[in-house]
């Protein structure tokens, strides 16, 4: 049924699972699992993450979602580069941005720009496979997000166009 708790708890869920995936990606990155635990210790300590994952505010599901939709596909991309290419982790980090762009629409794919800057710094050592890893990677956040813009833009054509309009202002107005 609808309770606060119901429409908190995906929030708490997802929460959750950040301190794990902010964890494992230090990890990762840094080889160093003291450095790991405090970073998921100020995470899970945060008050700005606390009130987040508590939904106190407005924006606050949809920003937590955000969140660790990014953090989720920053995560399978660098288990993506240091698996060696394996394509399951291509695709999960294309279809976890895919569910960030739904969230916060462009700036979720700001794991292909992390990606794009990795693939031109190895630029030298890189092969056809990596690329067409990062085009199905693209394709697959586009089979996320691109359905829905489908959707609005067929069903709603008027609210869409004058959304689609505010958002052109960004790029071409102050």
């Amino acid at each position: 049924g609808v309770s606060l708790l119901a429409m908190r708890l995906p929030s708490i869920l997802m929460g959750t699972v950040m301190i794990w995936l902010l964890f494992r990606t230090t990890v990762r990155l840094t080889g160093n699992t003291n450095t790991a635990l405090l970073a998921a210790t100020l995470l899970s300590f945060s008050h700005f993450h606390l009130i987040l994952t508590a939904g106190i505010k407005g924006m606050d599901h949809n920003d937590i979602a955000f969140g660790f939709y990014v953090l989720a596909s920053f995560w399978a991309w660098l288990e993506y580069t240091l698996s060696g290419g394996k394509w399951n982790w291509a695709i999960l980090t294309g279809l976890l941005a895919g569910c960030a762009v739904l969230n916060k629409w462009l700036t979720g794919l700001v794991v292909f720009l992390a990606w794009g800057i990795y693939l031109m710094y190895h630029l030298q050592q890189l092969n056809r496979r990596e690329i067409f890893q990062f085009i199905v990677a693209l394709l697959a956040c586009g089979a996320v997000f691109l359905p829905w813009q489908v959707y609005i833009f067929h069903r709603f054509p008027a609210e869409a166009a004058y959304e689609s309009a505010q958002l052109t202002k960004h790029v071409f107005e102050v």
